[in-house]
């Protein structure tokens, strides 16, 4: 390859290629060598399913982008490389497919990609705080996945993806907050099956956000709600503990955080066990010494492992945050500051837009077909439509006629 610009040559120096350069000649033939050694494709460790496709991307950004056309081998599938941060260079590529993708959403990332101006790019995910409408919410506005599956879908629905060099995570704009909810296994499960388990991960994700703070609303202001049995068991189990419930909630969740913080930064070899171990002595013996009551206990168990039945990392850590502002309205104010905390999240949900598309799409605003999509897993046969807001010149996407129809009469004899 010639070069002709000196600064093109200095950096594919940079990037360790090699420069032939001759007297009176005004340019330079380049060769790229160098070799670079990175891992394999191995399974997804984030984002670990049992049925569909496990493997997932790696640090290389070629072989990333060779995983998404071989699943998605068409002339449309379009890649644009930048190259981002004065001193690291690092490469970034924006992924769509032509025709399907709007064109306006096209060019709104390559803006916000291009505008980028800084010494040091780490990697997609690293690029998240400069490419949000909202930087400072705790909901994620941009999808982060390490599983092409999900990225190919995503590109399908007309949506832009963006890798870069030495990250294993793709970027997925636009998103909305309700398809956090489901998974990539959805689509290779029946139907009723899949339903089912988006309606348990919509009430886990309530439970793990909401049930510390409703719990402590009921014990310490609106004692009159609980039934008198039950509220009997609550003050015999509380019986010698010194703490306050409001404060034994915040030292439970913050035990039950360590733990799980502890464990992920554990070797892989010891971790799940010194988790599992140490939760159970430590809540063990926290009853036993009357430090906590074993109804808190149970309360807090079940809000943590409830966050954990999420599909995406994405939604699992601003769960673990809210659930605490939550538990600190309703440690103050009861019950009224449970519905003020459940209003303000609501209203700073609906406000958020991702890359100029509503956030809480379908619910806000309300489309009926994106609706049924999300509360209820279809049959695969049914989804003939994108969601209109990413491919209006484009929605469909299953042909006529390729429903399947029972076939009438016998078959016929050979």
């Amino acid at each position: 390859v010639t070069e002709r610009k000196l600064d093109l040559v200095g950096s594919s120096l940079a990037d360790g290629a090699v420069a032939v350069i001759a007297d009176g000649v005004p340019c330079a033939v380049m060769a790229n060598i160098l070799q670079y050694n990175h891992r394999g494709i191995e399974r997804s460790q984030s984002e670990d399913v049992i049925i569909g496709p496990h493997y997932s991307f790696s640090e290389a950004l070629g072989e990333n982008v060779a995983l998404l056309r071989r699943r998605m081998s068409t002339p449309r599938f379009k890649t644009k490389t930048v190259n981002l941060g004065r001193m690291s260079r690092t490469k970034v590529a924006m992924l769509y497919l032509e025709g399907v993708a709007q064109e306006k959403l096209v060019a709104e990332v390559e803006e916000r990609l291009t505008r980028i101006d800084i010494d040091y790019v780490a990697g997609a995910s690293y690029l998240r705080g400069f490419l949000e409408d909202e930087p400072s919410s705790v909901f994620p506005q941009l999808r982060v996945t390490e599983r092409p599956s999900r990225v190919v879908a995503a590109l399908a629905e007309g949506r832009v993806a963006i890798m870069s060099d030495g990250d294993p995570t793709a970027l997925i704009v636009p998103t909305f907050l309700p398809e956090f909810l489901q998974s990539s296994e959805d689509y290779f499960e029946k139907p009723l099956a899949a339903t089912f388990l988006r309606h348990l991960r919509l009430l886990s994700a309530a439970i793990s956000v909401m049930l510390p703070g409703l719990w402590i609303s009921l014990v310490v202001f609106h004692h009159g709600i609980i039934p008198p049995p039950l509220f009997n068991a609550i003050v015999g189990g509380r019986e010698g503990v010194p703490l306050p419930s409001v404060l034994e909630a915040f030292m439970l969740l913050l035990a039950f955080d360590i733990v799980i913080e502890a464990s992920t930064r554990l070797p892989a070899a010891i971790g799940p066990a010194i988790g599992i171990v140490g939760a159970i002595i430590l809540g063990q013996s926290a009853v036993q010494a009357s430090l906590v009551s074993p109804t808190m206990t149970i309360v807090v168990a079940l809000s943590g492992l409830a966050a954990y039945t999420q599909p995406s990392p994405g939604l699992l850590r601003p769960i673990r945050v809210l659930k605490y502002f939550v538990l600190v309205l309703s440690s103050i104010f009861g019950l009224f500051g449970l519905v003020w905390a459940v209003i303000y999240l609501t209203i700073q949900a609906v406000s958020i837009r991702s890359f100029g598309y509503p956030f809480m799409y379908p619910l806000a605003p309300f489309n009926l077909r994106g609706e049924m999509d999300i509360l209820l897993k279809q049959p695969n046969f049914a989804l003939d439509q994108r969601p209109h807001f990413l491919a209006p010149e484009n929605e469909r996407r299953l042909a006529k006629g390729a429903i399947p129809k029972p076939g009438k009469g016998e078959p016929n004899e050979t």
